[in-house]
């Protein structure tokens, strides 16, 4: 302590901090998205859909899928999600399904990275921007992915927070643009979330004006093609995602006040930031765009008004990116005699923890959970079902177990009762009792037991394996 100064001195203590910070919330993130994974929680909708893609783009190999509604159809006749390809890689580097769950806990820990370098590039000090950096963590939105599944908007994410990174502090515009044209190209709907984000930026980036409206063309055109043409024509049939959108104000409000979880959503968004969104000014129209996405719709296929949905993601960074530039306002216009910075950062957190406590049941109360680190290790008998599964084959089994083979080229079918159509080569299940509801979506334990007893007495296919209730049946060749 005699050899430094004390500025050598602070820099490096906060340095220290800064290191721990993020190799705390390393160590959880990577956790928490293998935890599912080591219980056998995975899920064939939508992780193992989404990690056959994967696979088969990896192995150049057609990537089709197996949809529910559509039938066989090449994964962009779904959503429209070329820039998946980018990810493709990661099957390169392992061929076990959990480099996926691994993957979506970087670019979550990557877009937290972000939130801090925005924070100090408005100016913040030190310590706010370990707060913000925090409260984008435990918002509900930003973790749930991980607690739930695997899609594209963790990765998604990450990007569209690169683009506002070059796009507002740098000149480097070929590389802005390029990181727009990548996040608008891990799903059609993204560009609805680009053009708002742009919007606001057209107020305040004066002078990249004629290419913020470029941009805005380019939202509207990629919208309008990829859902009137592109996914209409690869997948033979309409888009599927559309809502229903009333320009009649009355029916408009009736759809909301019959929902009030619609109204609850956009409370538990912006008390999750202890409201400070609304000091931001012309901050808040992304977060009011990503908002009418789910409340103005009539109808829609999938209407989920909590913060477990993964779209929220995108929400939180819109919600974090506005509290960000309300904080800096405030602290420019009122200074440092006020100490505003200082009262919107012990809101902000306390908001943050509050509400993600007892409100929207963040992801991060795993971290006190005995429970959740108890079971951060393989379940033996789970895996050593699933290794007993031949490598080659189609197969049909239930929803958690596809999720376990869709490293693999082969079709993969839900089980039912009727399984002499498809005529899978394997056939596979869990009947050990206790098991989560979810993994027998499509398919019913009773129609299992079916199953079961119709292949015992089935000529065409032999037991492989069985052992504590769990099955594996193999066709004859």
């Amino acid at each position: 302590m005699l050899f430094f100064p004390k500025k050598i001195n602070n820099k490096l203590i906060r340095k220290i901090i800064l290191i721990l910070f993020f190799l705390v919330i390393f160590i959880f993130l990577i956790s928490l998205s293998l935890q599912r994974y080591f219980i056998g929680q995975l899920y064939f909708y939508d992780f193992g859909i989404f990690s056959q893609i994967l696979w088969r783009l990896s192995r150049f190999s057609y990537p089709y899928i197996n949809h529910l509604v559509l039938g066989k159809v090449n994964f962009l006749g779904d959503h429209f999600q070329p820039s998946l390809i980018l990810l493709t890689p990661f099957y390169w580097i392992s061929s076990s399904i959990s480099i996926l769950s691994i993957q979506q806990a970087l670019v979550s820990f990557g877009s937290i990275i972000l939130i801090y370098l925005i924070s100090k590039k408005y100016k913040l000090s030190f310590v706010a921007s370990l707060i913000i950096s925090s409260a984008f963590l435990i918002f509900s939105g930003t973790l749930n992915p991980l607690l739930t599944d695997w899609h594209p908007e963790s990765t998604a994410g990450l990007f569209l927070l690169l683009f506002y990174y070059f796009f507002t502090f740098t000149n480097k515009n070929i590389i802005s643009i390029l990181l727009l044209i990548i996040f608008l190209g891990f799903k059609e709907s993204n560009s609805i979330t680009a053009f708002f984000l742009l919007v606001y930026m057209f107020f305040t980036l004066k002078n990249k004006r004629k290419l913020i409206c470029i941009l805005l063309l380019t939202c509207v055109f990629w919208f309008f093609i990829t859902t009137r043409f592109l996914i209409p024509g690869i997948s033979h049939s309409f888009y599927l995602y559309n809502p229903e959108i009333s320009l009649n104000p009355q029916v408009v409000f009736k759809s909301i006040i019959e929902k009030p979880q619609k109204i609850e959503l956009a409370f538990r968004s912006l008390i999750s930031f202890g409201f400070i969104p609304i000091l931001s000014g012309l901050a808040i129209i992304p977060i009011i765009g990503e908002l009418a996405i789910r409340i103005f719709p009539t109808k829609s296929i999938f209407e989920n008004f909590t913060l477990g949905f993964h779209h929220n993601v995108y929400l939180g960074i819109a919600l974090t990116i506005s509290t960000i530039i309300g904080i800096a306002y405030w602290k420019k216009r009122l200074g440092k005699k006020y100490r505003i910075e200082l009262f919107l950062c012990v809101l902000l957190l306390f908001s943050a923890l509050i509400t993600g406590r007892k409100l929207t049941y963040s992801p991060m109360n795993m971290a006190i959970s005995p429970i959740f680190w108890k079971e951060l290790k393989p379940n033996k008998e789970f895996f050593e079902f699933i290794n007993k599964i031949p490598k080659n084959g189609t197969v049909m089994s239930q929803n958690n177990v596809l999720a376990y083979v869709s490293n693999r080229t082969d079709d993969l079918y839900y089980l039912n009762r009727q399984y002499w159509i498809k005529k899978p080569d394997i056939i596979t299940f869990d009947l050990t009792p206790g098991q989560n509801p979810n993994n027998f979506y499509e398919s019913a334990p009773e129609s299992i037991l079916e199953v079961r007893d119709s292949l015992m007495k089935n000529k065409s296919y032999r037991l492989y394996f069985e052992k504590n209730g769990r099955y594996i049946f193999i066709k004859f060749k």
